[in-house]
């Protein structure tokens, strides 16, 4: 699964959140990615 939240707000305050629930086995992996402000996001 792949699921993107991105906030574009170029304020000094940005904050972009959600959740979801993924039924997950042993050895499953989870990763998180990070956009720092810097960094532009493909659509």
């Amino acid at each position: 699964y792949r699921i993107r939240t991105f906030d574009a707000n170029t304020g000094n305050h940005d904050v972009a959140s959600g959740s979801t629930i993924l039924a997950l086995k042993q050895g499953d992996e989870v990763w998180l990615q990070i956009f720092y402000s810097e960094q532009k996001a493909s659509s």
